[in-house]
């Protein structure tokens, strides 16, 4: 009848609303992964090029001591496990500092303080978050005995940063 083929109209509407609310959700939880939440806001509300400044933030660099040796030694599978343990503790820690996570390069991570949203201690949560990863490493082993050693540097001053690109773009 017509009211039953109405209803199972309505319900395939609903389900492709309900899809596309997913899609969306899912496309905004990458997006996030990819950029820090105020500059995603800005990209999607105005398709400009996103640049700040700020006048003093820190910045720290951390990598793996030895790294290249130690992956000619271990199988790849080995190696992105490692650096995914190690730099899955990492991302927490820099939920505790409230600190962005700006990027990783092979086994080098770099994070930021006091961006993209000011704050005060940037260098202080900046050098605790040193710290703890420092310690945290230390309890990575291999099993022939071998330990991870990080090798750490930061520094504070000014920055500009910027969305770059519209391919794969970065932050």
């Amino acid at each position: 009848t017509i009211m039953e083929e109405n209803e199972q109209s309505r319900r395939s509407i609903e389900e492709a609303f309900e899809r596309i609310a997913l899609e969306q959700n899912r496309a905004e939880k990458l997006l996030l992964n990819i950029l820090p939440e105020p500059v995603a806001q800005e990209l999607k509300s105005q398709k400009k090029v996103i640049a700040q400044s700020a006048r003093e933030v820190t910045i720290l660099f951390a990598d793996i001591v030895g790294f290249t040796s130690l992956a000619e030694t271990r199988q790849p599978h080995q190696i992105i496990e490692i650096l995914n343990r190690v730099f899955s503790v990492f991302d927490r820690l820099t939920d505790v500092y409230r600190l962005e996570k700006i990027k990783t390069i092979g086994d080098a991570y770099m994070v930021v303080g006091g961006l993209p949203n000011y704050m005060q201690e940037h260098a202080t949560s900046v050098a605790r978050f040193a710290l703890d990863i420092m310690k945290e490493v230390r309890k990575f082993r291999f099993r022939d005995g071998k330990r991870l050693e990080l090798r750490v540097g930061m520094h504070t001053g000014p920055v500009v940063a910027g969305v770059i690109g519209e391919k794969k773009f970065i932050y």
